[in-house]
C-alpha cells in the first residue's frame, strides 16, 4: 500500500446492513503482503473525470463490537467485461479531496 496514506485511514461510525447485500456489493481486494480482503462497495463517486470508491471489510461492518472500521479508498475502472480493478490514490490533494467527499456522505 502508498507509504503516504494507506488508503486506509479513518473510520465509519455505522453501517446500515437492513439492506441485503448482493455479489455486486462486493469485492475481494489483496493487500501488498498477500491478504486478502472481503470488502463492501460502500460509495462511489466521480471527481474530475474518474470514479473514486470507498470500501470496508465485510466482517468489520458486520461486527457490532467493532469500534472503528477500516475505509479502503481507490480509482475505480471497469474493464471492457465489465470487471471492476481498484488502482491507488497516487496523488495527495486528490486523495484529500476525495477523503473529504466520503467524510461528508458518511
Amino acid at each position: 500500500m502508498s507509504p503516504e496514506h494507506e488508503n486506509g485511514e479513518g473510520h465509519v461510525d455505522g453501517f446500515d446492513d437492513s439492506e441485503t447485500l448482493s455479489e455486486d456489493d462486493l469485492v475481494t481486494i489483496t493487500d501488498d503482503s498477500g491478504v486478502e480482503y472481503l470488502c463492501v462497495i460502500l460509495e462511489v463517486i466521480e471527481y474530475s473525470g474518474s470514479e473514486y470508491v470507498m470500501l470496508s471489510p465485510k466482517d468489520q461492518l458486520e461486527d457490532e463490537d467493532a469500534e472503528e472500521i477500516d475505509r479502503f479508498l481507490f480509482r475505480y475502472e471497469l474493464t471492457g467485461d465489465g470487471t471492476p480493478t481498484f488502482s491507488y490514490i497516487e496523488d495527495d490533494e486528490v486523495f484529500d479531496a476525495i477523503l473529504e467527499i466520503f467524510d461528508a456522505l458518511l
